[in-house]
């Protein structure tokens, strides 16, 4: 029997009975050099959920009269998403391994950063106490580190050979697959990218290690992939060899596509945010400047009355009536505090020790000498 796999996107398979006098099995003939299906996918559903997000977009940018390059970077949101979703990319990625890594990519960050950075406060602002309340009742499920973790276990876990074939032979899975992507490459840039100030904010490195830990955990699967000695999809095995191209080197290409893609975004990502944290330096220098801070009052030096002898150089303030006064007065001792003692018509100057022999503070000031040292 003589067995042509049609294009995958009719999941259907065309025989000619056929068997071989000597054997009587089946013979399979594996097709070389001939090209994929790469008609577009218009869905309804997906033009209609795009045309319904831009419309709702372009009318809060137009009230809100925000920059055009927001305009500009969301609508190339949107072209991606289309290009995954719409385009040949959709067709061909049932087909080709490395066109369905393409499509993967394109949702998880490409779209993902596009759409976020078109978004700002202003075009947010109906919206925005609902963002917050919604990261406020999620709990951990809103922090840095379940972003990284969803988007490291949706990149694994999806490349399992057998969720992996399923997606591409059953439509709800392959449907929820995109879904598993989208929702994981939003909530990851959203943490990098996001207009409003999330209650867990990446500040300093935190950014860096958040983006370098992923990308790290997520290229060894892409080398894994381009380094495999043999394809590890059976759903690629019955293909015809498109293009010339074993399922190996199908496989191959797609793992280099991702390592690559993985590195270009990073270094794009990383020179944002340092350009990002030159500018937010330089404004709060500027606001310094227009509005310099008062300095501080200073804060009167606490009058303590303590028996001390003038000779002495030092006095306890561990004693009971030394505690009642500084609680009275709200003062907490530390290391070098200078306070006031007075002891009936005398007073000096002092300053807060910590004396471990003692156990406690004590006040230490300049002896008085005696008569025959002074000059």
């Amino acid at each position: 029997m003589t067995c042509l796999r049609r294009p995958v996107t009719t999941l259907r398979r065309t025989c000619v009975e056929r068997r071989t006098p000597l054997t009587r099995r089946p013979l399979c003939v594996t097709l070389i050099g001939v090209s994929p299906d790469a008609a577009w996918n218009l869905s309804p559903g997906t033009i209609v959920l795009l045309l319904a997000i831009t419309g709702w977009y372009v009318h809060r940018w137009w009230v809100v009269r925000d920059r055009p390059i927001r305009l500009v970077l969301f609508l190339a949101g949107i072209v991606t998403v289309a290009a995954a979703l719409i385009s040949p990319i959709d067709r061909l990625g049932e087909q080709l391994f490395f066109m369905h890594m393409v499509q993967h990519l394109l949702l998880l960050d490409i779209a993902a950063i596009l759409l976020i950075l078109g978004l700002s406060r202003k075009i947010l602002r109906p919206v925005t106490r609902r963002v917050l309340r919604i990261e406020q009742a999620a709990g951990w499920f809103a922090t840095p580190t379940f972003a990284i973790t969803l988007y490291v276990v949706v990149m694994w876990i999806w490349h399992i050979p057998a969720l992996y074939d399923a997606a591409l032979e059953n439509p709800f899975v392959h449907f929820l697959e995109h879904v598993a992507f989208a929702a994981a490459g939003a909530l990851y840039w959203w943490h990098i990218f996001s207009p409003i100030k999330p209650r867990h904010r990446l500040i300093g490195l935190g950014a860096a290690g958040y983006m370098a830990s992923t990308k790290i955990l997520v290229g060894l699967l892409g080398i894994a992939l381009t380094f495999s000695w043999r394809s590890i999809y059976d759903f690629y095995e019955t293909q015809p060899r498109f293009w010339e191209l074993s399922p190996a080197e199908d496989q191959a290409i797609g793992g280099a596509i991702m390592t690559l893609e993985q590195m270009i975004v990073m270094g794009a990502a990383f020179a944002w945010l340092f350009i990002r944290m030159l500018s937010e330096s330089e404004k709060a220098e500027e606001r310094a400047e227009r509005f310099p801070r008062e300095a501080p009052a200073p804060q009167p030096t606490p009058v303590v009355e303590a028996a001390f002898d003038p000779a002495a150089g030092s006095t306890p303030l561990s004693t009971a009536p030394c505690r009642k006064q500084l609680e009275a007065l709200g003062v907490t001792l530390h290391e070098g505090m200078p306070i006031r003692l007075v002891d009936g018509g005398r007073e000096v100057a002092a300053v807060a020790r910590w004396d471990a022999d003692w156990g406690g503070y004590v006040a230490t000031y300049e002896p008085e000498r005696s008569p025959a040292e002074r000059p």
